[in-house]
């Protein structure tokens, strides 16, 4: 009935109504569309007028006849994740609601009205669990082979090929503790596909058979067993048709394989037992980030996974109707006393995100991380606050202008609003407190700009990346820890449940720990000395302490024994050596200090794989991400800054800066892109010949930094 064609259409995503700025094919005000039309055939997941059919989940289905209802009737808001709620209202004559939770009765129509569907090419074992509550692990179509065609189907649980070869998919979860369990069924009972898991993040571009590569853990329908490429045994009496079966216990560093009521230990034989811990398998450093893994061999060499959504394999055989400790899943088999299916609900509580709990007094990932964009409104001289909802005080402001080359702004609590350091420049702090005068760097609403310094010249737009710290900055004392640990005292702001600290310490030239304030060893340290005309030097766990990056160079890793003693971090200290830009004596230093927190932020590693769409390098993180910085330690790039802020839209984000550049921010480019998912990143395309666009290039390793937007227990899909 609107006056305006686009008003005649509500659309909600996560509850908020989204602008429609043009429709197709707009009705006519007062139309009688089809929905609900009397005498019309009524469909649902089908276009009546094309014939094609929806390919996806429906966890439910309302219609309410004679009432126009917004999103709130159905969803809700809790801890900042739109969710659903039951729906309490009348649904008029021809309404009805669809729970899908009967298989044997998909479309019945529970309501309380009589209006009931007809199931077309829907059989009850198309019926399962996954809800937008909880959803279960499926093989991910974004991380597989990607040199050889790998197909997925049946909801992304059953992998086939088009081309011969033992080629993989993982699931779309990874996991670091707990204890996990999952099945795989061979699809033909004469072929001989393969299942395990193996390290996160790692290429799955290998080849060979099960085991085929390092990092893989697993086992062929042969009985063949293989322990990271090395042929551990051949189990015996293996039966080419039964359910493979994977359990791994990530606490003890133990793992599992076996067929149908067998679990085998590392020399193949049947002894293995997960429930007790005994004869394990495969053993590994407990902690490691594990994911599964499935090889499909050909297109009639498939084989299908059950991560607890369907003990039936799509159909292939009978329930088995077996759920785990939690009361969670359905397996053929029983799983070993203790271990879990695979999916959301299952994952530990993540120490930042929303719990989803009226009495939640934990935090959330935005009030730890937060990206502001910003228009200028200075002409000249002066200052100005900015309002940012992150709903924390920064400790920690990085702010680059978007539309025009400008230095990067790096201001924190511990240094004072006015001293700046520049993040693409060797340059020495500098102090602005006569031109800039600036008495705040922020508050829990607001950040401080200026005019002189470009972070607030109108015309021009900009971007600010905010960390909350620890606030005033504590003493750790020398031999705070034990004797000699640490040898320098330092000025400490740290945040030890979000991986995040600041240090400041007066330098001594010589071989020293400072303590940086973590519960455990920072990943990624960026140090300044700020009194000297001096690199960036990074530490970074993946390059090891006897090496350097820097962050206002694109240079590759290369040796430095001088910058960090050769000496790893601890979860008391960091080192340093002698050379004047990590510890120049009597200069006075800063450090920004990093380590991963599960759903919240990532310190970790990737191998490029050179492809674009459909098959860029997809990237694990167990959470949607907010902030991506990436890095080759393989070869000279720069330092490339994504953000979920200055994303585009539809979720490919071109929208590049650079922390060691003052370039303006890089232009739209539909050949080099990121894209930003519940569970991680996906990288697409490279330019080997350009420094500023090389984060995938084929076989050379990088590492990240990034921050959550939501951890992946919690995620709305992306």
């Amino acid at each position: 009935t609107q006056a305006t064609g686009t008003d005649r259409y509500k659309l909600y995503v996560n509850g908020v109504q989204q602008t429609l700025t043009s429709v197709y094919g707009v009705h006519p005000q007062n139309h009688a569309w089809y929905w609900n039309k009397s005498g019309n055939s009524q469909n649902i997941g089908r276009s009546e007028a094309y014939g094609s059919s929806f390919d996806g989940y429906l966890a439910e289905f309302h219609f309410i006849d004679g009432t126009a209802l917004d999103a709130t009737s159905f969803g809700e808001q809790v801890n900042g994740v739109w969710v659903p709620k039951q729906y309490s209202g009348s649904y008029g004559t021809n309404g009805f609601y669809l729970s899908f939770a009967d298989s044997a009765a998909i479309g019945d129509d529970l309501s309380g009205n009589t209006n009931d569907w007809t199931a077309n090419n829907l059989a009850a074992s198309d019926v399962v669990p996954d809800s937008p509550t909880n959803n279960f692990a499926t093989l991910n179509p974004l991380n597989k082979h990607t040199t050889y065609p790998v197909t997925l189907s049946e909801g992304n649980l059953k992998i086939g090929l088009n081309s011969g070869g033992y080629r993989p998919a993982a699931s779309t979860i990874s996991v670091t503790s707990g204890k996990f369990y999952a099945e795989y069924r061979n699809y033909n009972a004469n072929n001989n596909t393969s299942f395990g898991f193996q390290f996160a993040n790692q290429s799955l571009n290998g080849g060979g058979a099960a085991g085929g590569f390092a990092g893989e853990f697993g086992m062929l329908f042969s009985g063949a067993i293989y322990d990271e490429g090395t042929l551990l045994g051949t189990a015996s009496g293996v039966s080419n048709s039964g359910i493979g079966r994977i359990a791994i216990d990530l606490d003890a560093g133990k793992g599992w394989v076996g067929v149908d009521s067998d679990f085998f230990d590392s020399s193949a034989g049947t002894t293995g037992d997960p429930a007790t811990g005994a004869n394990a398998t495969f053993t590994f450093t407990a902690g490691t980030e594990l994911i599964f893994l499935c090889k499909g061999y050909s297109a009639t060499a498939a084989g299908t996974a059950n991560f607890g959504q369907d003990s039936t394999f799509a159909g292939a055989t009978t329930a088995g109707g077996n759920a785990d400790a939690n009361g969670i899943g359905d397996f053929k088999y029983a799983p070993p006393s203790g271990f879990l299916a695979l999916c959301t609900a299952n994952l530990p509580e993540p120490a930042i995100g929303p719990n989803i709990d009226a009495n939640d007094t934990g935090t959330t990932s935005d009030e730890h991380f937060d990206t502001v964009l910003y228009s200028g409104t200075l002409s000249s001289s002066g200052t100005a606050d900015i309002t940012h909802n992150g709903g924390f005080t920064p400790d920690f402001v990085w702010t680059k202008s978007r539309s025009a080359s400008s230095q990067h702004i790096l201001r924190d609590s511990i240094r004072g609003a006015n001293l700046v350091l520049r993040s693409e420049s060797t340059a020495a702090e500098s102090d602005k407190s006569v031109n800039g005068n600036m008495t705040a760097l922020a508050t829990s609403t607001t950040f401080a700009t200026n005019f002189t310094d470009g972070l607030n010249t109108n015309g021009k737009t900009f971007a600010a990346w905010l960390w909350k710290a620890g606030g005033t900055a504590s003493p750790i004392a020398v031999d705070a820890y034990s004797a000699g640990v640490p040898s320098i005292a330092s000025s400490v702001s740290a945040a030890p449940d979000a991986g995040f600290s600041i240090v400041s310490w007066t330098g001594t030239g010589a071989n020293s720990t400072i303590a940086h304030g973590l519960s455990e060893a920072p990943k990624l340290i960026i140090v300044k000395n700020r009194d000297d005309t001096s690199n960036w030097p990074v530490y970074s766990e993946f390059i090891g302490a006897a090496n350097r990056l820097y962050l206002d160079l694109g240079n590759n890793s290369s040796g430095a024994s001088t910058l960090w003693n050769s000496t790893a971090a601890t979860n008391q200290v960091f080192s340093v050596g002698t050379s004047n830009l990590s510890n120049g004596n009597t200069d006075e230093m800063i450090a920004y200090c990093f380590h991963s927190v599960d759903g919240f932020s990532k310190v970790g590693t990737y191998v490029g794989n050179g492809q674009n769409s459909p098959n860029g390098t997809f990237v694990y993180t167990g959470f949607r991400p907010a902030f991506v910085m990436v890095k080759d330690i393989t070869d000279t790039s720069y330092w490339v800054i994504i953000d979920n802020k200055r994303a585009e839209p539809y979720n490919i984000d071109t929208a590049r800066l650079y922390a060691n550049d003052p370039a303006v921010e890089a232009a739209v480019n539909t050949n080099r892109y990121m894209e930003l998912f519940s569970n991680g990143f996906r990288l697409h395309g490279n330019n080997a010949s350009s420094a500023a666009n090389k984060w995938n290039e084929s076989g050379d390793s990088y590492i990240y930094l990034a921050f959550a937007e939501a951890p992946f227990k919690y995620a709305n899909a992306r």
